[in-house]
């Protein structure tokens, strides 16, 4: 059988290109992909012609074993559905829901244990983020917030959101964030920023310095965290920190440089630059900790703040070149953006706890308005035939939701299922707003994750 996959070809252009899959082998199985997210970090990097060549994709990864290097086929967040199992493979693997660090394609043949089954009652778009969670708790680790403390964090991306996220569940004195964009900011104040302010505004710097106090003695802030992907956010990180703070430097900037100021404050308020990479784990913490325990950690902070709720676009798989120019064309609009590859597998994987059957024909009218274009998953054309209908249209793309993903949808549609089967129990809750329904409904709900 073959697949699509997609490359990256040169800078701002990537293509799909269809080749063999490999039958699975001793030990192995083979995946049909539902859906793969976007990193806005390095994907971007690389779609715009800024990655080291020559440099290693990731070489602890199996399947980015090659090099930076144009024509590249990259990606690490990967969520389908086992379809076949190869010699020594247990067949009750078959049909089962897994994440694997895979690149963008529609299938993959891998090591059984290069996958991993999605924990039950996670959706697949909160299991899209484990990479970019397992960053975050590395981030911690490498920054060790303590009782108390001030902390910054500059950049509000995906990644810079789920550090925010888990810094709001300790008791720190301030806990403080930077982007450009006003809707990440008002996603990092939902999960529990303390400050929020706008980069590129008047005297940001003494802005910080009002709420953190000035960086001599005891002032200033204790640990920053560099997560903006822009390396002369460096120098604002230097004038914020105070006497023997420390800062994270998680971004990756590729072949960006600016200038950056080490001479007066940096050298005379003794600071600490400390490069946080989640590829490996620092030198202190391997007596304690390994990957397969850090992971653990980050499957559990998916299941509590359920980043799904993060995704902004959804684009078919054949327009991912429209998704990768929406990312670079129109950041203020987009947090994460995904891939669907399987319309089947996401019609098997949900059925809304709130789904009614009925006859209908619609056609939902192209939202030609919307800069991310036709075809983007708010453009919806529904053939007539028999189904459920989960969920409602609730005008101008405003957003709605489904409970059962714990995220509001950004795109609006009225998304339709065959009538296939009985759906699940109605009287499962149903989020329209922002607010996710509780741990203690959902555990009430019979079989809260249909065809799973």
């Amino acid at each position: 059988m073959t697949r699509q996959a997609l490359y990256f070809t040169a800078p701002h252009r990537v293509e799909m290109r269809e080749e063999p899959v490999p039958d699975p082998g001793p030990g192995e199985v083979r995946v049909a992909v539902a859906m793969t997210a976007i990193s806005p970090g390095t994907e971007m990097l690389i779609y715009r012609g800024l990655m080291p060549r020559g440099m290693k994709a990731d070489p602890t990864l199996p399947a980015l074993a090659g090099t930076l290097d144009y024509p590249l086929k990259y990606g690490y967040a990967s969520v389908g559905r086992v379809e076949a199992v190869g010699p020594g493979v247990d067949k009750a693997w078959v049909g089962r829901w897994v994440f694997a660090f895979q690149p963008h394609q529609s299938h993959y043949t891998a090591r059984v244990e290069e996958v991993f089954l999605l924990p039950e009652g996670l959706a697949p778009e909160d299991a899209l983020f484990l990479p970019n969670m397992e960053t975050a708790v590395n981030f911690l680790m490498d920054g060790r917030p303590m009782i108390g403390e001030r902390v910054v964090v500059l950049g509000q991306g995906v990644v810079g959101l789920l550090t925010t996220g888990l810094l709001a569940r300790m008791p720190l004195e301030e806990l403080v964030v930077v982007d450009r964009y006003e809707p990440r900011l008002a996603a990092a104040q939902r999960w529990g920023a303390h400050h929020t302010l706008l980069a590129g505004t008047e005297d940001l710097q003494g802005r910080l310095h009002d709420i953190l106090g000035p960086p001599q003695g005891t002032g200033g802030a204790d640990l920053v965290y560099e997560l903006s992907g822009s390396p002369d956010a460096l120098n604002l990180a230097i004038g914020i920190t105070g006497f023997g703070g420390r800062i994270i430097v998680g971004s990756w900037y590729g072949e960006k440089r600016a200038a950056i100021d080490l001479g007066g404050h940096f050298h005379r308020a003794r600071l600490r630059i400390i490069s946080s990479q989640v590829s490996t784990i620092a030198a202190d913490h391997l007596a304690r900790w390994d990957k397969a325990r850090r992971l653990g950690v980050a499957w559990r902070h998916l299941k509590d703040l359920r980043p799904g709720q993060l995704i902004t676009h959804r684009f078919p798989a054949t327009r991912a070149a429209a998704a990768y120019a929406h990312i670079a064309d129109h950041p203020e609009e987009t947090i994460q953006v995904i891939l669907e590859w399987n319309e089947q597998l996401l019609v098997t994987r949900y059925r809304s706890p709130s789904c009614t059957p009925l006859q209908y024909s619609e056609t939902s009218s192209p939202n030609t308005s919307s800069s991310e274009g036709t075809g983007a998953r708010r453009t919806r054309n529904t053939p007539t035939t028999t189904g459920w209908k989960c969920g409602s249209r609730a005008g101008n793309w405003t957003p709605t939701g489904t409970w059962w993903t714990s995220l509001t949808w950004s795109a609006n549609w009225t998304r339709w299922w065959p009538a296939t089967g009985t759906p699940p129990s109605t009287t499962c809750p149903n989020s329209r707003d922002s607010t996710r329904a509780s741990s203690t409904s959902r555990a009430s709900c019979a079989n809260p994750w249909p065809g799973r």
